[in-house]
């Protein structure tokens, strides 16, 4: 069973099938050395210490874009917007980082979730259809355009309070298909996620083989 979206974008991995039970989002910087947003955690859990994108499982009955913009909305407490979030926005994400319950009931956490729904329809790069860890079943990563946030707020966030600290990180595409030794979490190591880097980054290399003497 193929599963319809809103519009056409270069796909890597296996075809979207009814299998799938998580996505997320990997924010792509605009400029002239593109990077990826991903963040760390300090926790017990397997992906302690990985660079990992933000993303969770599906709400049914979501549709794979809605439940990666939810995700990414609640995972960085709708800190992550453009313009920047407001101080009452900072203040109540601040009480909301041990409560997931509360974060995914808050205004701009829902306010950044429509936010993230649209950047999907409008700045799809790459859509990654990945296996799950230990399962069968599928894991939805988009990469999408976005600027290239200033990450003082957010950090300082997750590191005053909360069991759960995150700390996010902007890493350069080239390092990653460079082959740098980074602690990249299995489902963003992934070949068919490196492809769609790869493609990614097409465009730029076109540009620079053109502006070479």
């Amino acid at each position: 069973c193929q599963m319809a979206e809103t519009a056409e974008v270069p796909t890597f991995g296996a075809p979207l099938s009814d299998n799938w039970t998580g996505a997320g989002i990997v924010c792509c910087s605009e400029g002239p050395e593109r990077k990826l947003l991903f963040h760390t955690l300090s926790d017990s859990s397997s992906k302690c210490g990985f660079l990992v994108d933000c993303g969770g499982g599906r709400d049914p009955p979501e549709e794979p874009t809605t439940c990666a913009a939810r995700e990414f909305a609640e995972e960085t407490l709708g800190l992550l917007v453009e313009p920047p979030p407001s101080e009452s926005a900072v203040a109540v994400a601040k009480e909301l980082i041990d409560d997931p319950k509360a974060s995914e009931q808050a205004a701009h956490v829902v306010e950044a979730g429509g936010r993230w729904l649209a950047a999907l329809r409008s700045g799809l790069l790459a859509r990654v259809v990945l296996p799950r860890e230990q399962s069968s079943c599928a894991y939805v990563c988009y990469i999408v355009r976005s600027p290239e946030f200033s990450l003082d707020v957010i950090n300082a966030v997750f590191q005053q309070k909360g069991k759960k600290k995150r700390t996010f990180h902007w890493v350069p595409i080239n390092s990653i298909l460079k082959g740098t030794r980074l602690p990249l979490f299995a489902r963003v190591n992934h070949p068919a996620f490196l492809d769609a880097l790869k493609d990614i980054q097409k465009p730029l290399t076109a540009e620079a083989c053109t502006k070479d003497p």
